[in-house]
């Protein structure tokens, strides 16, 4: 058998020459590997972060949306009912739904932490949201007092 260090091949410029290549193309393997592995855990922690935060702030404002038009329609419902049971219980089920409302914007505001403070929207929607209750409220209190009004004291 041959021994390698008497081969005749080795010290040849072909052989030298292809050797350097190899070096060379293993060295690039080396440096895309890295590169590549690198860009693979910033791609990880993106998804990560969208999964940890961007979907459930999502979800959260999806029921507080969902949660406010329940209210809504309530609303609507109690303005035109004509029976006070069934007016009452409409505005109960609106208040239910505020409060479910209420309770997923504050799991929004949890979750999407210090990042509030980067969305714009986020002070816009909470402006809009309290001059909503406060129409919503006086809406609630002329109904109420109009419930009281046309509904004649109990006879004893």
């Amino acid at each position: 058998m041959f021994d390698r260090a008497h081969s005749p091949f080795t010290k040849s410029p072909a052989h030298r020459k292809v050797r350097a290549l190899s070096i060379v193309l293993m060295t690039i393997m080396v440096v895309v590997g890295v590169v590549g592995s690198l860009g693979l855990l910033r791609v990880r922690g993106g998804i990560e972060q969208l999964i940890d935060q961007r979907m459930p702030a999502q979800t959260a404002l999806l029921t507080t949306q969902i949660e406010l038009e329940r209210a809504n329609v309530a609303l609507e419902r109690a303005i035109s009912e004509t029976n006070e049971e069934a007016r009452s219980a409409t505005l109960a089920e609106h208040d239910r739904s505020v409060t479910k409302a209420r309770g997923a914007w504050d799991d929004f505001a949890t979750v999407i932490g210090r990042e509030r403070r980067r969305l714009p929207e986020v002070a816009g929607f909470e402006v809009m949201r309290a001059a909503w209750l406060e129409s919503v409220a006086t809406v609630k209190s002329d109904l109420m007092l109009r419930t009281s009004v046309a509904t004649p004291p109990p006879r004893a």
